[in-house]
């Protein structure tokens, strides 16, 4: 029920697709997702992470192009270790640890501050098998808000910044 959690309409899309495509199975294989088949406006804002020793650490499978100007440079086939840094990456293991072990969607809000600016980083992760019942990938949707964060700063600003979950809700399944 993503309608509850935010009107992002990114996040709405990618949840749909997801929704779509697990139909009556708790989550979809990786075989069933197919970017050609996602929205357009969707694939800058989205990335997949192979989620490994489960789900202990993860590395970059795709990452949109919207996300790699926000990062600063592609990441792909690097691990979240070798990108991220204290507090942060041990949030996002976390996330994937989470992603995997329950196998549901997960949404959350970060708060990111670098001096006076302010920007929400809202966050839908989302489990695929790939092959097995566990959730061994996550297709994860970011999109940024907030007045004064062009991209041209935010780079900066997420490797730096003082960082503050806001929200975290898993998204239930509906019936």
């Amino acid at each position: 029920m993503i309608d509850l959690v935010t009107n992002d309409p990114v996040l709405r899309a990618l949840y749909g697709y997801w929704r779509l495509r697990r139909g009556s199975a708790g989550m979809p294989d990786r075989r069933d997702i197919d970017p050609v088949d996602i929205p357009a406006f969707v694939l800058p804002n989205m990335m997949m992470l192979d989620l490994l020793d489960r789900g202990a650490r993860a590395r970059y499978r795709l990452i949109g192009t919207g996300l790699t100007a926000l990062a600063g440079g592609d990441h792909t086939g690097r691990f979240i270790d070798d990108v991220l840094s204290g507090t942060y990456l041990e949030y996002v293991r976390g996330l994937c640890r989470e992603i995997y072990e329950s196998g549901m969607p997960i949404y959350t809000e970060t708060l990111f501050r670098r001096d006076a600016k302010r920007m929400i980083l809202r966050r839908l992760s989302l489990p695929l098998a790939n092959g097995s019942k566990r959730a061994t990938i996550a297709l994860v949707g970011q999109v940024l808000d907030g007045a004064d964060s062009g991209l041209g700063d935010a780079s900066v600003a997420l490797s730096t910044a003082e960082r503050h979950e806001l929200r975290r809700e898993i998204v239930r399944r509906a019936a």
